[in-house]
């Protein structure tokens, strides 16, 4: 049983930001677990790997040529394929990748996850068709299920949290329950990756603000309701979190294993639990970690406390984004839809 999880190419359309080198990181958690389970897992960046720009038009393409994925995967002989899609945008190339490896073997099982499928599963299957599977949700305990349906020891109807095909149709699986203990999740597979190219991305001419910087996410779900989020879609409403400890050990792992300098937390409501984050700033400087830290996704305006800066600052804090989104109270009731009173943080 040999799995291979891979990370397509994206396209950056005009006036997006550079390509950046950014871990995929629900790859990373989800080849964590198979490979805590015992199975052959390896991850090919294809995004970041051998990556080429390519002009077409108005729009660039980056990453590996397809041509080159195809090779990969005939010289790997995977079982089963797992391919990313974190964004809507990327989708073409979700489903490009599945049918290079229905054109590799068409036994191999395809099975592809993220934010797009999980709101879209029935009709992204229908419209997708060298796609067996897809999960949705969190897939760490999802493609668990899936290799074990593969091996022959579950029934694919009985795996949750997944749309699949069944004699020419497309079924909808009963929903999984979120996990509620994300710190009996192991820490992403950072050892099935070349961690340099992410953490030294010049060599490839990627964007990054900061040497030697990685992405970290803490916690999981958001209760509010932005229109412009679909997180709670795809991740649920109910805020879940890694405890304090997990966190501040995770942070030591990679500061002293890989040399990083920089975090960016990349939580979508990092500050949602304050005496959550307080009590991982006192363990920060308790601890004396040399890094510093940025909060890309930004947090929201009326879950900080003065208190709560002080720490932040004191542990290594370089730049909050705060989420305010509008100054009038009309426009973030009616149209953002944001549950956020402007004279709370006025």
């Amino acid at each position: 049983m040999k799995i291979l999880l891979i990370n397509p190419p994206q396209t950056f359309f005009p006036g997006s930001d550079p390509p950046a080198a950014n871990l995929p990181l629900g790859l990373l958690y989800v080849a964590a677990g198979l490979d805590e389970a015992g199975y052959e897992t390896e991850i090919l960046d294809a995004f970041m790997t051998d990556s080429s720009f390519r002009k077409i038009g108005d729009i660039t393409e980056v990453g590996m040529p397809y041509e080159r994925i195809k090779e990969e995967i005939r010289r790997r002989k995977p079982d089963i394929v797992g391919i990313a899609n974190p964004f809507t945008c990327q989708v073409e190339h979700a489903v490009r990748v599945a049918d290079i490896v229905k054109e590799v073997d068409p036994s191999i099982l395809t099975v592809v996850g993220g934010p797009h499928v999980t709101v879209v599963p029935v009709e992204f299957l229908e419209e997708a068709g060298n796609v067996d599977i897809v999960v949705i949700g969190e897939g760490e305990h999802t493609m668990l299920d899936i290799v074990r349906f593969f091996e022959g020891r579950e029934k694919i109807d009985d795996v949750q949290g997944i749309a699949h095909r069944k004699d020419d149709k497309v079924l909808l699986n009963s929903p999984r329950p979120f996990n509620k203990n994300l710190d009996e999740l192991p820490y992403p597979a950072y050892h099935l990756v070349d961690m340099e190219q992410y953490l030294d991305p010049k060599k490839i001419e990627y964007r990054s603000f900061q040497s030697r910087a990685l992405s970290m996410i803490t916690s999981r779900g958001c209760p509010f309701n932005c229109s412009f989020c679909s997180v709670n879609l795809h991740m649920g409403k109910t805020f879940r979190a890694h405890s304090a400890d997990y966190i501040v050990d995770h942070i030591e792992h990679v500061v002293n294993k890989y040399r990083v300098k920089t975090i960016y937390f990349e939580d979508d409501n990092l500050t949602f639990d304050i005496k959550r984050f307080e009590a991982i700033c006192d363990k920060i400087i308790e601890k004396d970690i040399k890094f510093q830290w940025e909060t890309p996704n930004g947090v929201r305006a009326d879950y900080l406390t003065l208190d709560l800066l002080k720490k932040m600052k004191k542990s290594g804090c370089q730049s909050v984004f705060v989420g305010i989104e509008s100054g009038d109270q009309y426009v973030l009731d009616n149209i953002i839809g944001k549950s956020l009173k402007l004279k709370k943080i006025c």
